[in-house]
């Protein structure tokens, strides 16, 4: 789903549903979509540089520098030429969305992870390294990771499993775009998780 700067809880989305975004013209958010995906940009398309966890009614959890931050989605989307796109995991129950906001919020507080970007920008394993990447640490986010973890720990709760080909890859490696072009979301928000 694509959304404008007034997205509405209830409508556009839910907890437990991921918000991607793209600041076109911010030079780290152009510099994140094109590192892997400078075909797609230079032929018009809309590619996410960042991604958050829905986890409540205007609000959302992100990982960026310094460290893992809750706020209001109303504010992240503020800035002009903010373009969000908002999807939900398939089979997503009211159990996972609970879950995976939760999952969100447990790490707030935590340290950004720049040294696993690091290691993103020197390497051609954005979204197929199937070995963590060397420079990543443990203890430490980018936002694409966060989204892929909240994914992984509630699959069990969702009566829809994470394909294997969503498993293979190391959540260290996924970029924001990656996470989104995963076939791991329903075609629309709409209602509810169920």
């Amino acid at each position: 789903m694509f959304c404008n700067l007034q997205p509405r809880y209830g409508r556009d989305y839910w907890m437990g549903d991921l918000a991607w975004t793209r600041r076109p013209g911010k030079f780290t958010s152009e510099a994140i979509a094109q590192d892997k995906y400078r075909d797609r940009v230079e032929a018009g398309e809309f590619i996410a540089s960042h991604v958050a966890v829905i986890t409540g009614p205007n609000r959302i959890v992100e990982a960026t520098t310094p460290v893992v931050r809750a706020w209001p989605l109303s504010e992240y989307v503020r800035e002009t030429g903010t373009l969000l796109w908002v999807k939900r995991p398939l089979g997503q129950t009211r159990a996972s969305a609970c879950a995976m906001a939760c999952f969100a919020e447990d790490h707030k507080g935590e340290p950004y992870d720049l040294s696993a970007i690091v290691g993103m920008y020197f390497s051609d394993e954005d979204d197929v390294g199937t070995e963590p990447n060397p420079l990543a640490d443990d203890d430490e986010w980018i936002c694409s990771r966060l989204g892929d973890m909240a994914l992984r720990t509630t699959e069990a709760l969702r009566t829809v499993a994470l394909p294997q080909s969503f498993k293979r890859v190391s959540p260290t490696w996924r970029t924001p775009q990656g996470l989104l072009d995963q076939p791991v979301w329903q075609p629309a928000v709409g209602l509810p998780p169920a």
